[in-house]
């Protein structure tokens, strides 16, 4: 009966349920090229999505606020930096004229606007999720937002309860945070965040380093406070910190003392819980276990061109039962970010506990192409809670690699991505001091038309990983390729359709053994009106010994990059409804069958709203 009800609610939407430019979550697909699974959305994603809905004022942006932007270079920038000075941007047509391409120019057009758009006061975000095969006795999962601003301030609240867990208020955060007030250009008191130079000591921590964007992912130019608006529990600071300007001289003091969950045993820290969740008395006696406290500054001098220190002290109240983690350290770094015409430079070295790590580079951009070069030397056991620098994945400590992209636009409406990224493990403890190292390689095309438009994408990662196979344990060199085909086509104003083809297959190097799978969806986007989206799709999959990856569309806010295994198939609804000008409803239905040993099924409702005025 359940899958009858299924299919015949998804035959109802596409007969009675339109099509817009690029939307933020085909945006982020294309960004996205993660082998991980996730729920929590990344900076970037929540960035354009209120973009989306409160535009940038393209006349009044100023220098970081268009950085932002992943589809603007550092050039790009100035450019249009440069054209605001003289001349006032009314339309797409004043943009190319200030040296933007056509390209670029149809990628921001969801998130600019050409005249100041109304200040909003008030946001607010509700969302419930309920799952049917949850082992929990409080299967609900709730969070809630609230955004209030007046002139230049701004107060947070957000609270989470995930599913299992019984507190209505078991995870929320609260920020005061201010803007521009004189010679202070930043302050924040409660949950914030803090990022500087390349990400080494402080970096947001979803941030993605590789991906679709070859040559923008990679750099970073962080020197900012902002309030802590993510569900992960772990990474947030609390205290205060402010950033004060003067004659082009930042100096940024912060202080924060929070708690952590984790495993506390026999006077030292066993471990660090990042989960966030508190379903059981075991996760219960973990949580706010362990107090960090720390406080330090960051200097720096210039806004676009930017030379900068950071220094700060961190302790906890307990020592680690692991040697290697120190329970007092100090840690100091020093950034660089140079524009000059088209080339610019970066980097970031950093010391602590007599552990060294540093990254740097250089970015330049000729006619239709960019390229960057990028080395990174992280020494082991080197400090990684608090950052997130341009890595291969997991904690960024141990890790010396090499990275090349290149970003070619070879016809009109066209764009080739293409990275090569050389990187080695050097010390390894749990395989007996052996070095690992990696290859990760990764193309990607786009060529839109009026109608349509196409992406192909190839994934090489080659690595080194831990496997038993007919019981013989050892270190086997693993190949991942993935190939994957995206085709767009627009019927007419209202109807969109998208079709993936995708092959991945591992292929064990030192033994016989391989594994693949091949997963295909069909979507459409279906729109009554501008104002109401709906999305539908249908997926099939089928792997043997590996996991496939895809990302969803979602309520605004999550960013879901799911996981399958075994012979299934899976289908999602989502509606996107802005009622009004100030009130906007979204609802998520799916449901998944498949087989691994026995055949399971799973469905989840998800239903958010959201207000703005």
């Amino acid at each position: 009966m359940g899958n009858k009800f299924f299919v015949l609610v998804l035959l109802v939407f596409v007969v009675l349920y339109s099509l817009s430019a690029e939307d933020t979550e085909e945006q982020m697909e294309k960004l996205f090229s993660s082998d991980d699974e996730t729920y929590i959305s990344t900076e970037l994603q929540q960035h354009l999505e209120y973009l989306e809905k409160h535009k940038l004022d393209i006349n009044k942006a100023d220098y970081d606020e268009l950085i932002e932007l992943p589809w603007l270079s550092p050039h790009d920038v100035d450019a249009i930096l440069r054209y605001q000075k003289k001349h006032s941007i009314t339309s797409p047509k004043a943009l190319q004229k200030a040296g933007i391409s056509e390209e670029i120019i149809e990628e921001l057009q969801p998130y600019i606007s050409y005249h100041l758009p109304t200040p909003v006061k008030i946001i607010t975000r509700q969302r419930l999720q309920l799952k049917d095969n949850t082992e929990y006795d409080s299967p609900l999962k709730f969070y809630q937002k609230y955004q209030a601003n007046w002139r230049n301030f701004s107060l947070y609240f957000l609270s989470q309860k995930d599913e299992g867990e019984k507190e209505w208020l078991d995870y929320w955060s609260a920020t005061l945070y201010a803007k521009d007030i004189g010679f202070v250009k930043t302050f924040a008191a409660g949950n914030y965040r803090l990022s500087f130079g390349q990400g080494i000591l402080f970096a947001p921590k979803l941030a993605l380093s590789k991906g679709g964007n070859a040559t923008h992912q990679p750099i970073k130019h962080y020197q900012d406070i902002k309030p802590y608006t993510s569900t992960n529990e772990a990474y947030s600071l609390f205290g205060i910190a402010g950033d004060f300007s003067l004659y082009n001289i930042h100096i940024i003091p912060f202080y924060s003392d929070y708690a952590l969950d984790g495993i506390v045993e026999n006077g030292c820290i066993k471990s660090i819980d990042i989960t966030g969740f508190h379903r059981s008395d075991t996760d219960n006696d973990k949580k706010d276990a362990i107090w960090e406290k720390l406080y330090g500054v960051h200097i720096s001098y210039g806004d676009q061109n930017t030379f900068g220190i950071t220094a700060y002290r961190d302790f906890y109240d307990h020592p680690f039962c692991d040697s290697t983690k120190k329970q007092f350290q100090n840690l100091y770094s020093a950034d660089y970010y140079l524009n000059y015409k088209n080339i610019t430079f970066f980097g970031e070295g950093a010391l602590a506990n007599e552990k060294k790590a540093f990254v740097t580079g250089v970015l330049w951009q000729q006619g239709k192409f960019e390229n960057i070069i990028l080395y990174r030397d992280y020494e082991k056991d080197f400090p990684t809670f608090h950052g997130n620098p341009f890595h291969a994945g997991g904690n960024f400590d141990n890790e010396r690699g090499l990275y090349y992209g290149i970003t070619y636009r070879p016809f009109a409406r066209s764009r080739l991505d293409v990275y090569f990224d050389v990187f080695r493990f050097p010390e390894e403890s749990t395989y007996g001091n052996l070095p690992i190292y990696g290859f990760d390689s990764f193309v990607q095309f786009d060529q839109k038309w009026t109608a349509s438009r196409i992406r192909l994408t190839y994934h090489h990662k080659q690595t080194e990983r831990w496997r038993s196979f007919d019981d013989v344990s050892k270190l086997y060199q693993v190949k991942r390729n993935t190939c994957r085909c995206d085709f767009v086509q627009k019927i007419n104003e209202k109807i969109e359709l998208k079709f993936r083809t995708e092959f991945t297959y591992h292929h064990y190097t030192n033994t016989d053994k391989y594994d693949a799978g091949i997963l295909l969806y069909q979507e459409v986007k279906y729109f009554i009106t501008p104002k109401l989206k709906n999305y539908i799709r249908f997926c099939q999959y089928h792997t043997g010994d590996i996991i496939l990856y895809m990302y969803e569309n979602d309520l605004d806010g999550i960013m879901l990059n799911s996981q399958f295994k075994g012979d299934g198939v899976f289908g999602y609804i989502l509606l996107k409804y802005d009622i009004g000008p100030h009130i906007s409803l979204q609802v998520k239905y799916a449901e998944k069958i498949w087989k691994e040993k026995q055949i399971e099924r799973s469905r989840q409702v998800k239903f958010q709203i959201e207000t703005s005025f």
